[in-house]
């Protein structure tokens, strides 16, 4: 991962899934930050918010 920069010059990108979410950070330039998936459960959701707080955030389902 690299250095964290600013949370809202972060745009954190959601593919929600039944069992998991992929998501994506990048950066104002468009970097990668940070790119995983999590579980599909409310800790796993709000670890991932309060570690982007004050990001943009943006989902896809389907």
């Amino acid at each position: 991962m690299k250095q964290q920069t600013k949370s809202s010059n972060i745009t954190v990108g959601l593919d929600l899934g039944d069992r998991r979410h992929r998501f994506c950070a990048l950066d104002e330039r468009g970097e990668v930050v940070e790119q995983d998936s999590i579980c599909n459960d409310r800790v796993s959701l709000r670890k991932l918010a309060g570690r982007y707080h004050g990001a943009l955030g943006v989902t896809e389902a389907g």
